[in-house]
């Protein structure tokens, strides 16, 4: 048996397999930290002894971070708080729970790289306020905060909203704490000068010829002030926005038709949620390599933005050129007719004068031979 054999058999691939496998268990295993156990797609924090102090972060070169989707954390008094850049190396996280916690803070940016997160699970911690900025780019499917000891207030108003506007029936015991200390449910929280706001785009349609420019205006309106800002997608065309308190202007030059069908949106948003008005772009294409004179063969051409000019007036109608085209054949084939049934009838004149000549010297040559001869 060759040294290949031995060396890379069927028995050999298995034991292969099993290194790797313990390699990989062992460096999660160093990486991981004190209270926690990690595989290669989850992190396990729950033994409150000795507890962490911050969020588990694993070393880049230990593991794929990537392929971490589940992080759960129980049990853990000390943990507080959650910063910008503790969860972005966990890209691939879906799941999210940190329950009978110590978690009162959570920065504005936390979750900013973590788009597939779609569970996350806030039970009993110290959070007293959390702003609707965390989540907004998230398509959360469960958000749930019960036990929160959290303070009356306008920026907690979105959760109310949320859970008066999402389509699951189930809907969680939310209270809050007023000034004077009391339980306040949150579907009862009232709060002055704290609502949703509206945004108002002047186009509700929007057509442009290509190569030129366009200026929308949009005003925003709500309380508290919202702030306003252009949703423009992937927009391809050079663009341009003001902002002024409540009034917006989106400038658009040399448009491009790659942005035909593209949508636009004025964007309002305040602590309590967000509101958006949208135009539909639509970019007038004209190839400059065709001559008019195609339109004009059908009676129209282009004259504006989304309009046609008759243009059947000013030029000779295709239906008069096909009717004179029709009596110059006309008098032609008559013409021809004529001269071939003129042509005829001299034919039919000459051999008639023809046979006459014909007929006399038959006649002749006939009693010529009926006269007997002498001798």
């Amino acid at each position: 048996m060759s040294s290949w054999t031995r060396w890379h058999g069927p028995a050999t691939a298995r034991l292969w397999g099993f290194c790797w496998l313990v390699m990989g268990f062992w460096r999660s295993a160093l990486a991981c930290p004190t209270s926690c156990k990690c595989s290669a797609s989850r992190i396990w924090c729950s033994d409150p002894s000795p507890g962490i102090m911050a969020f588990p972060r694993l070393e880049a070169n230990s593991a794929d971070l990537e392929n971490i989707t589940e992080i759960y954390i129980a049990n853990q008094k000390r943990l507080e708080i959650i910063n910008e850049d503790d969860v972005e190396a966990y890209v691939g996280l879906k799941n999210l729970t940190i329950v009978d916690s110590g978690l009162k803070f959570v920065a504005h940016k936390a979750f900013l790289k973590n788009t597939n997160l779609q569970h996350i699970n806030f039970t009993r911690n110290k959070l007293t306020s959390l702003s609707r900025k965390h989540f907004r780019h998230l398509d959360l499917s469960e958000l749930i905060l019960v036990g929160n000891p959290f303070t009356c207030s306008c920026d907690i108003m979105w959760i109310k909203t949320l859970q008066e506007t999402k389509s699951s029936p189930e809907t969680q015991d939310l209270y809050c704490l007023n000034e004077s200390s009391k339980n306040i449910p949150l579907a009862n929280l009232q709060i002055p000068n704290c609502g949703l706001p509206s945004a108002n785009l002047a186009a509700p349609n929007l057509t442009v010829e290509e190569g030129k420019s366009v200026t929308l205006s949009c005003s925003v309106a709500g309380d508290p002030v919202p702030n306003l800002y252009w949703d423009v997608g992937n927009l391809v065309s050079k663009h341009m926005n003001e902002t002024s308190h409540t009034q917006g202007s989106l400038r658009i030059t040399n448009i491009s038709s790659d942005d035909s069908g593209k949508q636009i949106s004025c964007v309002a948003e305040n602590l309590v949620g967000e509101d958006q008005d949208s135009v539909n772009l639509t970019v007038h294409c004209t190839n400059p390599n065709y001559p008019d004179v195609i339109y004009e063969d059908y009676g129209t051409a282009a004259n504006d933005i989304g309009d046609t000019t008759n243009r059947s007036n000013n030029i000779p109608s295709t239906d008069v050129a096909d009717n004179t085209g029709r009596e110059h054949l006309s008098v032609y084939a008559v013409v021809v007719i004529a001269s071939v049934v003129g042509f005829c009838l001299l034919v039919m004149l000459f051999l008639l004068k023809l046979a006459r000549h014909s007929k006399f010297g038959m006649k002749g040559f006939v009693l010529f031979h009926k006269i007997p001869l002498d001798g």
